[in-house]
């Protein structure tokens, strides 16, 4: 039955959707026992689901569809918007869209059918509930464990869902189907050994099957289909801001999130760094600010707290191009936060009176205080409250301390394109000088003192660690020594992820006037 036939067949009042690629069709029509859509960032893999998900609540009465994500927070983000706001019709909400005690969501229809929305991490009713089908949006998160329990729950079935296919010429039954849209991951993961998703295909039994009703299935039965987005799929809902992002990937993001390839992330992390590159003198044209970034250039703090680990307290600027410059750090173990912030303090008061005397030169008006725009920090509450306290008024945010996608942001600044003239350049810089004060325990102990001697060692975990185990592979930065690669993720992610928080003030007792782009 085709994608058009089956919209006509389920008629009912709500937004007709039109596949606007093979794989979206595919998706929705295939009838595999298992299904995998595989695919680029904006491929519309998760509108794709929940469009399936909608098609067979409205094809047969009565339906109960799962539709899940590993946990349940995350689909308030991403999964349940697209369904609510993309698939169902806002004036269809009144169905009977409810939040479950347990954590859970549901969609009831009026034909009786249901979506029940559920995060793996609370999956309340689905422990003992028959469904007809389920679909795992990202579920490059599950393991097989997971994929397992999840499939063992579709045994809803009933005598009247048939109906004639007038195209085909045929009688039609419901199926039970386990589907999960994903981005490529590591070739170690339990996903890519189950449906090899190297190219779009169907995979079909290869023996007989005894049951104990005593049926036989012969071999020869599909179980699994794989499809993958191609390059040009959905570029057309697709802007223009969107799509530059997609091209500046480089390197294994470009190969996962752009081509769609399942590839290993071994070695270092932050491979495209040079130092040659990367680590600067202080620009010449900073020296009438006393060595500092111009005035005009918004400030940014990132900051990991420690106290046996290094503390780390980043100063960065961004000038007018969108460059940003690491100018200043403090990298230093076993003092307590308020020693930190009395440091912090003096440095900026330091500061602050460089740029007063070069705009005293220049007959300009002097500034009361920082031009601070962002500032992230770890979570802790304790350290937190000191910075921010009397008399240091330190003010920082809680950063997105999302790792792999933190990741991926500082390696989009980092990576190294050739300008006009041909020289290498790089949207992320390290005054070469930027360093407070060596720690001596650090230095015996032979460890790194700074954040540029961090990068080279800071690597991914063994990712093949959990291959035989069939878990996903863990592709998380090993944790030693990587408190100031840390707090520059906390910073560039925080700040890509909510390019509108300001800090308007750093250490006055009242808020300053608030800060703007020049």
């Amino acid at each position: 039955m085709s994608v058009g036939n089956l919209q006509e067949a389920i008629a009912t009042p709500g937004e007709l959707f039109e596949p606007n690629s093979i794989a979206q069709e595919r998706f929705l029509t295939s009838r595999a026992p298992e299904l995998l859509y595989s695919g680029h960032y904006g491929c519309s893999k998760t509108r794709t689901i929940c469009e399936k998900a909608d098609i067979l609540c409205r094809q047969w009465p009565g339906a109960k569809v799962i539709l899940a994500r590993k946990k349940r927070e995350d689909m308030g983000q991403t999964t349940l918007p697209v369904l609510l706001n993309e698939v169902i019709h806002p004036e269809h909400r009144e169905w009977g869209w409810s939040v479950a005690a347990d954590g859970g969501s549901m969609l009831r229809y009026p034909n009786g059918s249901a979506i029940v929305c559920v995060g793996l991490d609370r999956p309340g009713k689905l422990r003992s509930g028959a469904y007809l089908a389920a679909f795992w949006d990202q579920c490059e998160e599950a393991d097989l464990e997971e994929w397992l329990a999840i499939g063992g729950r579709l045994r809803q079935m009933r005598d009247d869902w048939r109906e004639y296919d007038f195209e085909a010429g045929e009688w039609v039954s419901a199926y039970h189907q386990l589907g999960g849209a994903c981005n490529p991951e590591s070739p170690a993961h339990f996903l890519y050994k189950r449906f090899n998703p190297t190219h779009s295909h169907q995979q079909f039994s290869e023996k007989s099957y005894e049951l104990p009703n005593g049926k036989t299935i012969p071999s020869g039965r599909l179980v699994r289909e794989v499809i993958l987005a191609q390059r040009s799929d959905n570029v057309e809902n697709l802007d223009d801001d969107y799509l530059i992002w997609l091209q500046s990937l480089t390197g294994r993001y470009r190969e996962r999130y752009v081509e769609g390839k399942w590839k290993n992330y071994e070695g270092s992390i932050y491979e495209i760094f040079d130092p040659g590159v990367h680590i600067i003198d202080r620009p010449a044209e900073w020296d009438e600010w006393g060595g500092n970034p111009p005035p005009h250039w918004s400030r940014s703090r990132g900051i990991d707290f420690g106290y046996v680990n290094p503390f780390v307290h980043q100063w960065w600027a961004r000038s007018p191009k969108g460059t940003w410059f690491m100018y200043r750090e403090i990298y230093h173990s076993r003092r307590r936060a308020a020693q930190h912030a009395e440091q912090i303090l003096e440095i900026d008061e330091a500061e602050l009176a460089a740029l007063n005397a070069g705009l005293r030169k220049r007959g300009l008006e002097e500034m009361s205080y920082l031009p601070f725009r962002w500032s992230y920090s770890d979570h802790s509450m304790e350290e937190r409250a000191t910075l921010e306290a009397a008399p240091y008024y330190i003010a920082t945010s809680p950063a997105d301390k999302d790792v792999t996608n933190g990741i991926q942001t500082v390696h989009e600044r980092m990576a190294v394109t050739k300008n006009a003239h041909g020289r290498a350049v790089s949207q992320l810089y390290f005054i070469r000088d930027a360093l407070v004060e060596a720690d001596p325990v650090l230095v015996n102990e032979k460890r790194p003192t700074c954040t540029v001697e961090e990068i080279p060692a800071y690597k991914f975990k063994n990712t093949l660690a959990d291959t035989k185990r069939d878990k996903p592979v863990d592709e998380k930065p090993i944790k030693v020594d990587d408190h100031g690669c840390d707090a520059m993720r906390y910073l560039h992610h925080s700040q890509r992820m909510e390019p509108t928080l300001e800090i308007a003030y750093v250490h006055e007792k009242t808020p300053g006037v608030e800060e703007t782009e020049h």
